[in-house]
């Protein structure tokens, strides 16, 4: 069994793996918001998982925010939203350094939750967490009509 040849030193090595984690989230973040706008924009990772931080939060911390942020409080959510789940994706690149099934399982793990994010929202149908399928799916009914 050969083993991999890493010719960077640890630090470097781990900020590297960290950074395709990184980079890979912001691609599937980007692909699954373009999606989701082309056929469902409720459907949106980004936006469902926003909501259900909103949902979360107890009322005086979203009173708080909105002194705090007035009509920006909802950008400064999606932009906290979009940071913290680049630093998991930057975990679970760094995880991946050693135990490769252990940043796959982290990634997974998030993008499980972000579906149940968006399959669990008000406006959600039962393909919301595919948007692309909801748009299939609308567009053969109406043809079978």
């Amino acid at each position: 069994m050969t083993k991999r040849a890493d010719h960077h030193p640890p630090a470097l090595a781990a900020l590297l793996y960290a950074a395709t984690g990184v980079l890979a989230a912001i691609g599937g973040i980007a692909s699954a918001h373009l999606v989701a706008g082309l056929t469902n924009p409720a459907a949106s990772p980004v936006l469902a998982v926003g909501s259900v931080v909103i949902d979360a939060t107890p009322t005086p911390i979203k009173e708080y925010a909105v002194a705090q942020f007035g009509r920006a409080d909802k950008p400064v959510l999606l932009a906290s939203v979009t940071l913290v789940t680049l630093i998991a994706a930057a975990v679970a690149g760094a995880l991946s350094r050693r135990r490769v099934g252990l940043g796959v399982g982290f990634i997974v793990l998030l993008t499980g939750l972000a579906t149940a994010a968006a399959a669990t929202r008000t406006v959600a149908v039962p393909s919301a967490p595919s948007p692309a399928w909801s748009q299939r799916s609308s567009a053969s009914r109406s043809c079978s009509a």
